[in-house]
């Protein structure tokens, strides 16, 4: 999770990095890049957490 100021509420909330799985990329390794893009950071280890559809309805993306 990243701590990030957001312009349009003008307050400051908790987001997950979040992002696409580029072709041939594993999940784990997405994350990894997706979190180090938005923050900065290498992470740690990963778990799976949950399984996101971020768009329903509009796209099948996951």
């Amino acid at each position: 999770m990243e701590w990030r100021h957001r312009f349009i509420t003008d307050a400051w909330t908790w987001k997950i990095p979040i992002g696409g799985i580029r072709d041939g990329e594993e999940p784990a390794a997405a994350a990894a890049r997706e979190v180090e893009e938005a923050a900065e950071r290498r992470p740690g280890p990963f778990r799976p957490l949950t399984f996101v559809h971020p768009t329903p309805g509009i796209s099948d993306s996951q």
